[in-house]
């Protein structure tokens, strides 16, 4: 009889539709990106072709070469690259140094392991977008998706987002990128929110 109500009262719970999203860290905060737009994600060494204050570069994956985008020079526009001071005689950790090496920083010419993301353009051309570390697959209810308020996306710091997503009471934002806007050129996303 227990089996009987248990079946009942799985039946009465209301289900919630879930989304799957491919969440990664950029700068010091989280972006997504819906995981039926991404065609997979790749680790390389090294990006080549890449001149300073320019937005695109070369990966190289087996025989293919693929554009990789500056995500951050896109989304991060109008806001400077985040640097911070030390006082003087403060200790610097190396650990810290190598787990944060990533963070803020612009293509880099070192041998380091980098994360791409690699979608499609309206093209049809597989677009590589460098990331500050590997990302993870999450699984969000519908009633943690939040519009963004129209004055951020018109004045924010943080361009190319089309909501915002929000897990738990205590967990920071994750911002929902819109890859039609993030994939349009410099120059069109000037005045955009």
């Amino acid at each position: 009889m227990t089996l009987l109500n248990s079946l009942r009262a799985l039946r009465s719970k209301p289900v919630e539709i879930t989304r799957q999203l491919l969440v990664f860290p950029l700068r010091q905060e989280l972006f997504a990106l819906p995981l039926a737009i991404v065609h997979r994600v790749i680790e390389i060494d090294r990006l080549y072709a890449q001149q300073e204050g320019t937005g695109t570069a070369i990966a190289l994956d087996h025989d293919q070469n693929i554009p990789v985008l500056n995500l951050q020079q896109r989304i991060f526009a109008n806001t400077p690259t985040s640097t911070q001071c030390l006082e003087p005689g403060t200790q610097i950790d190396p650990q810290e140094v190598t787990k944060y090496s990533t963070l803020g920083q612009t293509f880099s010419h070192t041998v380091t392991t980098q994360y791409l993301i690699l979608v499609y353009s309206l093209q049809g051309d597989v677009i590589g977008l460098q990331i500050d570390g590997p990302p993870a697959l999450k699984r969000f209810t519908e009633s943690a998706f939040k519009p963004l308020s129209v004055l951020y996306q018109q004045e924010g710091g943080i361009r190319c987002v089309s909501g915002l997503i929000l897990p738990t009471d205590d967990s920071p934002p994750i911002f929902l990128l819109n890859l039609a806007q993030v994939l349009q050129p410099p120059s069109a996303l000037l005045g955009a929110g």
